[in-house]
């Protein structure tokens, strides 16, 4: 009740006041106080559990609306920080008591996925994740695996969604799906709560949901210029119409009525009551484009209820409310796929090194730069992939190269100079969970950039007994 919530919002008020302490908020108060006043058992595995019970999230919305207004003019790094820091005070409050355990091989981490929908918890951070046939587990590999379940769900394998033709592609929900799924509807589900894992985890995803999506998930009506991204040849073709004159619209003569493709077989569909009997003119051209714009951008609202039941999950409405609030569209982009461009200097800039490596003295840390400055911006995010599991830089620059909110820098390390009996002992290593990265000593610049191209191509992108 409204009651009950003010006692809360005043009690959670009352506990920051008495630790003195400026960097706890009223939000960590509260959440703590909810968890630990309550006898829960609450990761029972045939229960539909959430991240955030429904009373819970009911005050904690206005503690973060309050405080998303106060960052919204921050940097959107600083904004992304905000986001996850109190993600992860509602995720630690709990203790999960119930383990997710899954092994899959690499060509079927989302059937993998699907095959434990019912296991699948908001904890999963802390999750055993593990690659058939590969020997490490921890924060590095569930990145890698919500990369490249992300990846396998943009191949059409199993026709979830489909891929703008735009430059970098998008991804975006059907306009339907077919009638009485349960099962299909369970995988839109499971894709929001892996963007919600991702979220809470920092893992940027390969390919981001379109614009139109992004504003569907915050409540934003959707105009025409959003039509470009999901269909850019009608956007130019109903942007050429808009400039017509009245003769040349008599000249094509449209109604109002349009023709799709469903299932192999075209049907018509009328864009108002008796759409085909109602000519399109100079004075109802800007109605026409709106109606055929709104029914081109439609998804399936089946499947998007039931993405958005999943991604609240493990991201908690109150935190939905709050993003619409803190980012700008394009931040949101940046927070979900990260940037699209690496910028070599930066990383050089913020990586250490381990030991008595002195960099601008060692040889083969010299090559190793020379190698990374001539690559393009595809092996470049294939190297911050192998040696790190994300397939974008940190937002901000690598000075937030972080791992849950945990500052760990990129960090190389030198090895035994390769064994020319053993082939493997010439490829570099990567322990993803702490950034590091390990060369060998090699004697020839030739060497080092032959393998460190060869282990960054997808194929050689497997943990080891010395990854994690």
């Amino acid at each position: 009740s409204g009651t009950d919530n003010l006692k809360s919002l005043l009690e959670a008020k009352a506990d920051v006041d008495a630790t003195n302490d400026e960097d706890v908020t009223a939000f960590d108060c509260l959440v703590r106080s909810y968890w630990s006043s309550r006898e829960w058992q609450y990761y029972n595995p045939e229960s539909n559990y959430c991240l955030m019970p429904a009373a819970l999230a009911g005050v904690s919305r206005h503690l973060l609306m309050a405080a998303a207004e106060k960052h919204k003019d921050d940097l959107a790094v600083e904004k992304a920080i905000w986001l996850r820091r109190n993600l992860w005070i509602v995720r630690s409050a709990i203790e999960p008591e119930v383990p997710f355990e899954m092994r899959v091989p690499r060509r079927g981490v989302l059937q993998g996925f699907c095959d434990n929908l019912d296991q699948m918890y908001p904890s999963m951070t802390h999750a055993d994740i593990e690659f058939e046939g590969e020997y490490a587990a921890g924060r590095g590999v569930l990145r890698e695996v919500l990369s490249t379940a992300w990846q396998e769900l943009a191949e059409h394998t199993f026709g979830l969604v489909t891929v703008t033709p735009t430059d970098p592609p998008r991804l975006y929900f059907p306009t339907s799906i077919p009638w009485g799924s349960p099962d299909l509807l369970q995988q839109y589900e499971m894709i929001g709560m892996l963007m919600g894992l991702a979220f809470q985890t920092e893992q940027h995803l390969p390919l981001p949901f379109a614009r139109p999506l992004i504003k569907r998930m915050f409540g934003i009506p959707l105009e025409v210029e959003d039509l470009k991204e999901i269909d850019p040849d009608l956007y130019q073709q109903l942007s050429n119409i808009s400039k017509m004159s009245e003769e040349d619209l008599q000249t094509l003569d449209l109604n109002f009525s349009i023709h799709e493709e469903l299932d192999g077989k075209r049907r018509k569909i009328d864009l108002v009551f008796g759409g085909d009997k109602m000519t399109v003119t100079k004075g109802n051209c800007d109605l026409y484009i709106n109606l055929y714009a709104s029914k081109k951008l439609e998804v399936s609202e089946e499947a998007f209820q039931a993405f958005h039941h999943g991604l609240q999950r493990f991201c908690p409405l109150p935190f939905i409310v709050a993003a619409k609030t803190l980012f700008t569209i394009p931040e949101f982009e940046l927070f979900m796929g990260g940037p699209d461009e690496i910028d070599v200097e930066d990383w050089k800039k913020h990586t250490k090194y381990q030991g008595d490596i002195q960099p601008t003295r060692n040889s083969v840390i010299k090559w190793f730069w020379e190698v990374v400055f001539k690559m393009s911006q595809s092996e470049l995010r294939s190297l911050l992939r192998f040696a790190t599991g994300r397939v974008a830089a940190p937002l901000g620059g690598f000075r937030y190269l972080s791992s849950i909110d945990e500052p760990i820098p990129f960090t190389i390390a030198l090895t035994d100079k390769p064994n020319k009996k053993l082939v493997r002992t010439f490829f570099p290593r990567a322990a993803t969970c702490t950034h590091l990265l390990t060369l060998p000593r090699y004697e020839k610049a030739e060497d080092l950039e032959k393998y460190l191209l060869s282990a960054c191509r997808s194929e050689m992108m497997q943990f080891s007994e010395t990854a994690s």
